[in-house]
C-alpha cells in the first residue's frame, strides 16, 4: 500500500469471519414479515410497501456483504482486534438485530445514496 496516505482498515483487516457467518441471518429477513413490523412499532393494518423503502431494502440485501465489510471496518473496536471473542460478540450482537441492522442500511440506501465527488454520503 505504497503511496496511499491513508491506508483504509478494509484493507488492513479481514472481515470474512464475521461476514460469513451472519450472511445467511441477514439473508433470511424479510422486509414484509412480523419482525420488521416490530422493529418499526407499526401497526398490523399499516402496509410496509406505505414506507417505500421496500426497493431499497431490495438493494441493501443484494450489497450487504459489502456493505457490512465497509460498517466493520468503521469501527474501531473491531478493526483493531484480531481477537475470537470480539467476533463472536458482534457475530450474535448482527444476529440478534438483524431487521434493525438491515431497516437501518436500508434508511442510509433510501436518504443518503448520492455521491460527493466520488464518494457516496452513505459510505
Amino acid at each position: 500500500y505504497q503511496g496511499l496516505l491513508y491506508t483504509p482498515n478494509t484493507l488492513l483487516h479481514d472481515y470474512s469471519n464475521i461476514v460469513d457467518n451472519v450472511l445467511t441471518d441477514l439473508n433470511s429477513v424479510q422486509y414484509d414479515s412480523n419482525a420488521i413490523k416490530k422493529i418499526l412499532d407499526i401497526s398490523d393494518k399499516v402496509k410496509n410497501t406505505e414506507l417505500y423503502l421496500d426497493e431499497q431494502f431490495v438493494k441493501t440485501k443484494a450489497n450487504i456483504k459489502d456493505t457490512l465489510s465497509k460498517l466493520l471496518s468503521a469501527d474501531a473496536a473491531i478493526a483493531e482486534n484480531s481477537n475470537s471473542i470480539i467476533d463472536n460478540y458482534v457475530i450474535q450482537k448482527i444476529k440478534q438485530n438483524k431487521e434493525a441492522l438491515l431497516l437501518g442500511l436500508t434508511y442510509l440506501e433510501r436518504w443518503y445514496n448520492f455521491k460527493y465527488g466520488e464518494t457516496k454520503a452513505k459510505d
